[in-house]
């Protein structure tokens, strides 16, 4: 533990992000809040129904980051990071995890009944059912913010449109095979 603490002061390592994690305010954090909570996927060839792509969680990464450092600064004495800028970061992750894990999972699940359409007769059939959940409930999700009130509702609608379709989905699978 003490080479690794020579090691840190002598060559700078973590004075950058302790400056950082001392800049922070509520403004600064709140700020980072207000990303929508997806967006596409970042690998663009991956439509694979006209124009419905495939989607991921958009968890502000800075924030991820903030996180990491304020837990590692915290067992280093070299930094004291003041007592309300750790206890309001760990607010905000303690706050944010369950909502993150949650969006995670219902765009999990949407991403695997895109991806369960496979054929062209697949894609035909159920073009409409993609379409209309676009339009009722990704559009919805994609408006939010990740500190707007009332997100679970959204979620929760949008993961039961994708039970159903995928119901259908199996059902005509099932059918056809």
């Amino acid at each position: 533990e003490n080479i690794l603490r020579n090691y840190i002061s002598t060559q700078g390592i973590l004075k950058e992000e302790f400056h950082l994690i001392l800049s922070l305010n509520d403004q600064v954090l709140d700020d980072k809040l207000k990303c929508s909570l997806i967006k596409i996927y970042d690998n663009h060839s991956n439509k694979l129904i006209g124009d419905i792509p495939l989607y991921q969680c958009n968890y502000p990464s800075e924030l991820l980051k903030l996180f990491s450092i304020n837990t590692s600064l915290n067992r280093f004495e070299e930094f004291s990071i003041p007592p309300d800028i750790y206890k309001r970061l760990n607010e905000i992750e303690e706050r944010t995890r369950p909502l993150r894990e949650y969006v995670t999972t219902v765009i999990k699940e949407y991403n695997n009944l895109i991806l369960s359409i496979k054929t062209s007769t697949e894609q035909i059939v159920f073009q409409d059912e993609f379409t209309k959940l676009k339009i009722d409930n990704i559009n919805k999700v994609s408006a939010k913010a990740w500190n707007s009130i009332g997100i679970e509702t959204y979620l929760n609608k949008f993961r039961k449109k994708i039970n159903e379709i995928q119901t259908k989905v199996n059902k005509f699978k099932e059918v056809f095979e």
